[in-house]
């Protein structure tokens, strides 16, 4: 089951989201300290209108009760405003870079998904894509996108490869799937 994340979701969430994103992570905190990201997620979590809020995160539990997955899904045209809180606290560390849009204002971004690895290969991670287009789709949205670096577990639901850009020094593959 696939649901709205709640303030008790904080720890799992970072746990799962961080498979994702511990890269982008470092980048969006400034820090690389993982107790340090951890209080940082948590403070963004909790609140509301960042990228990382509890707002935009849903949580995948298994018939047992049990957190297997999670991701961050949000509306492009809403991206810029969800990163002012990040990119005014990166102002104030002096960070050499601040955050880089990473979609365009009519797509349906997925910012972040994963699967705790004991749980791998029971469809999980198929189920919370599919979610999100069909969230996409209900919210109105003709497109879906993503970037990565493992544009091969995408290409099953449909996403294209758009082009190739570098976030932080690493290059990853934008893609996106027309709905």
């Amino acid at each position: 089951m696939i649901r709205s994340a709640n303030f008790n979701d904080v720890m799992a969430s970072f746990e799962i989201l961080e498979l994702a994103m511990s890269d982008f992570s470092d980048a969006i905190f400034g820090t690389n300290d993982k107790i340090l990201k951890f209080d940082l997620y948590k403070k963004f979590f909790r609140a509301k209108n960042n990228r990382l809020s509890h707002e935009n995160v849903f949580i995948y539990e298994n018939e047992m009760g049990e957190i297997c997955g999670a991701i961050c899904l949000y509306n492009g045209y809403d991206s810029d405003f969800l990163d002012l809180v990040f990119n005014q606290r990166l102002k104030s560390i002096k960070a050499k870079n601040l955050i880089k849009k990473e979609c365009e204002d009519d797509e349906f971004y997925i910012d972040s998904v994963a699967v705790l690895p004991k749980f791998r290969g029971l469809g999980y991670f198929k189920d919370m894509m599919n979610y999100a287009i069909l969230k996409a789709k209900n919210l109105g949205f003709k497109k879906v996108s993503l970037i990565t670096q493992t544009p091969n577990y995408y290409t099953n639901f449909g996403f294209k490869v758009v082009k190739n850009d570098v976030f932080y020094g690493e290059i990853y593959i934008k893609m996106v799937k027309n709905i």
